[in-house]
């Protein structure tokens, strides 16, 4: 059973339905939460990962030198009090935009409804190239009739369809 949505001369195939499902809840999620609050949530994971990475070596070294802790425990602690701090640390940064951006809601909700959609469309994109390139499952008759992927993801994100269909 194929469901269809026909809108002037576009026609939604199920794939292109539930994908601009997903775009609208995560971008009323993203107006609900807000612009300040979703921004240093994600911010904090993806910067706390490079830099505990980063910092790691040297601080696990000082901590091996001046302890009986084994290295591989001693590597593994400072990677995770890194983590933890610079999470923390962003956390409160993102705290304090969002007391700046209370002096106007509505700017912090469009904001976060921007972020939400965008931030969707992103991961979204990524997921349906990869199950676009892969080659476990067949899912060419989702994606031959979806006009999110033939107008939007294929155009909008050429680098990443070619990389992944290298990789896959």
């Amino acid at each position: 059973m194929d469901w269809t949505i026909t809108i002037g001369t576009l026609t939604f195939g199920t794939l292109d339905i539930i994908v601009l499902a997903i775009l609208l809840i995560s971008a009323i999620s993203g107006c609900i939460v807000g612009f300040a609050r979703q921004f240093a949530h994600l911010a904090g994971f993806l910067v706390s990962i490079p830099v505990s990475l980063l910092l790691t070596r040297p601080f696990a070294s000082l901590l091996i030198a001046n302890s009986t802790i084994p290295p591989f425990w001693a590597t593994m602690i400072v990677f995770v009090a890194i983590a933890l701090i610079v999470y923390a640390l962003i956390r409160i940064f993102g705290g304090m935009l969002e007391n700046v951006l209370e002096l106007i809601p509505a700017l912090n909700h469009i904001l976060g409804f921007v972020w939400g959609l965008v931030s969707a469309a992103v991961v979204l994109s990524i997921i349906l190239a990869v199950l676009n390139y892969q080659t476990f499952f067949d899912f060419e008759s989702f994606f031959a009739s979806s006009i999110i992927i033939e107008r939007i993801i294929e155009p909008l994100f050429p680098g990443i369809v070619g990389v992944i269909a290298d990789v896959v």
